[in-house]
């Protein structure tokens, strides 16, 4: 496609005829010559916000989990703080060597996502750019969705209200914390599709299925709900940083230390193995649909067992520290102690480096004498 807007035709074929119209608060959505979005947010409340930069649309191209990875890290974001997820827009930055039919098949594959959330592709933008600018599809998601603003219903528009209700989604000192889901099974399920015949030849295919089986419950929805009903007062999905990331976020948002048990961090063995076998840390890759979440001591256990009533996997593993405490994150480890390290660059980004690095050292070549694949 030539540099500039996407052409008339394009944009009909591929968005216009392709995005079906879902919710009634979106007021101006996807069409020619829109160039905003409008929604009725008249209901007294907050709109929550969330953006994702979607770095591996190539890949999504013939792995559709790359794209529904950074699909559901936007929903969840929505999820964790309280909003129910509604609208999302997608800004397209493409190079000029992309062909329509790529571009039409990343707008269905993420309209597709819209319709299984019941959420509305509400528009956004497209630009063709020379390959100097950019080799690859680049794609920006927003998440929109609204909230009740006020854990008290009377409370007044003031600046003492506003801070009140965003405390309330902050960890308090003393409380528990609480995972939900596996830790890195999402980074190392993507990692492992990128080395396939790697992997196959020393795990089985059922190995291998199984550590891939997240790719297809990525929604954190039902542990935000069962939080939700038990009083968690902040949750946290645990992104591309991975568990020891979103626990020093989490911490350092409230200003609070904590202790953690690594011990006690959900995790499964296909996960450490594949982890190993690639040279990863499980403990630094993302789990999508996986929570960290804080809540009261005495609400604890009752979370955990709804969880798994529920078939999500959940642990205590750690409480906040007092305020006036140390401010440290200590994972503990049986009798070994550590700090958590601020978290240090995306685990999956290098890993994908280090093989792309490797396939241009050691390209893949056809022998014509039987060809096979070398």
């Amino acid at each position: 496609m030539r540099p500039g807007k996407v052409p008339y035709n394009t944009f009909v074929r591929s968005i216009d005829k392709t995005i079906t119209p879902r919710q009634p608060f979106v007021l101006r959505g996807v069409g020619m010559g829109h160039d905003s979005s409008a929604f009725d947010v008249s209901q007294d409340g907050a709109f929550v916000v969330s953006q994702t930069l979607c770095l591996h649309a190539d890949l999504a191209l013939s792995q559709d989990p790359w794209l529904a990875v950074d699909f559901y890290r936007t929903v969840n974001d929505l999820l964790c703080a309280g909003a129910k997820p509604m609208a999302l827009t997608a800004a397209f930055l493409l190079p000029e060597t992309c062909e329509e039919e790529d571009f039409r098949k990343l707008v269905v594959l993420l309209e597709a996502l819209c319709k299984k959330e019941n959420m509305e592709y509400a528009g956004g933008d497209t630009k063709i750019v020379s390959e100097a600018a950019v080799s690859r599809p680049v794609i920006t998601l927003t998440g929109y969705g609204p909230r009740e603003l006020w854990t008290n219903p009377s409370a007044s528009y003031s600046k003492e209200a506003r801070k009140a209700s965003e405390a309330y989604f902050r960890p308090r000192g003393g409380q528990s914390l609480l995972m939900a889901g596996y830790a890195g099974d999402t980074g190392v399920a993507l990692a492992s599709l990128q080395c396939g015949e790697t992997l196959a030849r020393r795990y089985s295919e059922a190995v291998l299925a199984s550590a891939r089986a997240c790719l297809h419950n990525l929604s954190a929805a039902k542990a935000t709900a069962v939080a939700r009903r038990h009083g968690i007062t902040a949750m946290h999905n645990i992104s591309s940083d991975g568990v020891f990331g979103a626990l020093w976020e989490l911490a350092d948002g409230a200003g609070l230390g904590l202790t953690a048990n690594l011990r006690a961090i959900p995790v499964l063995q296909q996960t450490i193995e594949i982890a190993d076998c690639l040279e990863l840390n499980p403990y630094r890759m993302e789990a999508c649909a996986s929570l960290l979440m804080a809540c009261d001591p005495e609400e604890a256990d009752a979370v955990v067992s709804e969880l798994h009533a529920g078939g999500i996997p959940a642990a205590c593993i750690g409480r906040f520290h007092e305020a006036g405490q140390t401010k440290a994150r200590i994972l503990v480890n049986d009798d070994e102690e550590r700090y958590i390290d601020r978290p240090g660059g995306d685990e999956l980004q290098a890993f994908l480096a280090r093989v792309t690095a490797m396939d241009k050292i050691h390209p893949a070549v056809n022998t014509e004498a039987d060809g096979q694949h070398i």
